[in-house]
């Protein structure tokens, strides 16, 4: 009798257990952006993936799928590149270019208070008067293994529904389109980031931002392009081609370094030359503020192997406007 007990207690304890291990709370934000497009311009949903977990346990993999649904009448979801910055082990499930559906894959890494950011391309297809229109967002469930991850599963214990839902508003209005791309892409070459494009009109384009994602995955401005349109309102019917390009690391940082290290050997080897070493100590200190500084004005770090780029166009009353995400690889 005393055997069945502490079984039994030792089965409930196992339960107890599991399931506070398992205890998972995601939250799911998107933001439509632009938030108001012209028929035929192209935008993204940014969509974020938040662990709200009060205790340390990460999201298990293959657990959720977000949902998104956009108004069928106003936009529509590509089918060939839908998403060109999934996460690593993310993919995915359907989209029918109104609903879409994506698994967390095999990434059961993301603890609580990280995130996974992305962004679901859409074109906007019809003009609707009345206001703005709904894109909504809710997390389902898959069924924890890489077979099932695509079909339904039970909520994760200690889940919040509140926060399994996310809305976004869109509005589409009449209008010329600010800058036609006919041709985007990002590439990583010889350490540096290399970003070619070529409009093939431009109504009212004052200027081009180039951001690229930063390690706390938002998006941030590396460089600006002005509009090659000539008359000088920013309007142009013929092609134009535009090319950026941004070195990668910090060679300004690494060279002052070296300096700095240079004049501590030759002080340590050659005491009495205290000239020369102080001018190589405030070379090198001089480099490597310059290097601090212009790091400090760009606020993101860039990856020499791989790197998420947009580029924002504005037009003349400061209105922006999105473009696709490209993936810039090395080369």
């Amino acid at each position: 009798m005393k055997q069945k007990l502490h079984f039994m207690m030792i089965i409930i304890l196992a339960v107890l257990l599991s399931s506070r291990l398992a205890a998972q709370d995601v939250s799911i934000n998107i933001l439509m952006q632009p938030g108001t497009m012209v028929q035929g311009q192209t935008g993204t949903i940014e969509v974020e993936i938040a662990n709200e977990n009060a205790t340390a346990v990460a999201l298990p993999a293959y657990k959720i799928r977000p949902h998104l649904t956009v108004p069928s009448d106003l936009l529509t979801i590509p089918a060939n590149t839908p998403v060109s910055d999934l996460p690593q082990g993310w993919s995915v499930c359907s989209n029918d270019g109104k609903d879409i559906i994506i698994s967390n894959g095999s990434d059961g890494t993301l603890m609580p208070g990280e995130s996974r950011i992305f962004h679901i391309n859409v074109t906007a297809t019809t003009l609707k008067t009345g206001g703005p229109s709904l894109i909504t967002a809710k997390i389902e469930y898959g069924g924890g293994s890489n077979g099932q991850k695509c079909s339904n599963g039970p909520q994760t214990a200690g889940n919040l529904p509140s926060n399994d839902n996310s809305q976004s508003s869109i509005t589409v209005i009449t209008g010329s389109l600010p800058v036609a791309f006919q041709s985007y892409d990002a590439k990583i070459v010889d350490n540096n980031l290399v970003v070619n494009w070529t409009t093939a009109t431009e109504v009212n384009n004052d200027y081009f931002d180039v951001q690229v994602m930063g390690a706390d995955s938002t998006f941030k401005t590396v460089g600006r392009v002005m509009s090659k349109a000539t008359d000088n309102q920013g309007n142009s019917d013929t092609p134009l081609e535009y090319s950026f390009t941004k070195e990668l690391g910090a060679r300004g940082s690494l060279m002052g370094v070296t300096l700095l290290a240079a004049g501590m050997i030759f002080l340590l080897f050659n005491r009495r030359n205290k000239l020369l070493f102080m001018l190589v100590l405030i070379t090198g200190m001089g480099l490597t503020a310059i290097s601090c500084r212009k790091q400090g004005r760009e606020e993101v770090e860039l990856s020499d192997s791989k790197q998420l780029v947009r580029l924002v166009q504005v037009n003349k009353e400061g209105t922006r406007a999105y473009s696709k995400v490209a993936v810039a690889v090395k080369q």
